[in-house]
């Protein structure tokens, strides 16, 4: 239940972040925010169930819940990085864009 809380406001951010850069196709950045929430959650938790778990019995516990509540904060770590990446990618874009038209507007630079 509380997966579900975080997909809502995972894809909202990034919904907001593809609307802010004026992105097509904001649908499918909501997509790839839920997914990289639910892999990078799921499996670092997975990588740590085996390592620490190999070889000693687990009770059920571990089995069921543990994993659910250990990946929340693998999981918002990964959706931050990648919310990181893509502002950072979209604002050096946006950068480089606008700096090539003030340049070409420019009447003072007849230089080309």
């Amino acid at each position: 239940m509380i997966d579900l809380l975080l997909f809502a406001f995972v894809g909202k951010w990034f919904y907001e972040l593809a609307k802010k850069f004026k992105k097509p196709r904001k649908w499918g950045y909501i997509v790839l925010g839920i997914f990289s929430y639910i892999i990078v959650g799921y499996s670092s938790v997975f990588t740590i169930f085996l390592l620490t778990i190999y070889g000693e019995q687990v009770s059920g516990f571990a089995i069921g819940l543990l994993p659910s509540f250990l990946a929340i904060p693998f999981g918002i770590l990964g959706v931050w990085l990648l919310y990181l990446f893509l502002e950072r990618k979209w604002s050096r874009e946006q950068e480089n864009t606008d700096e090539l038209l003030d340049e070409s507007l420019d009447p003072q630079n007849k230089n080309q």
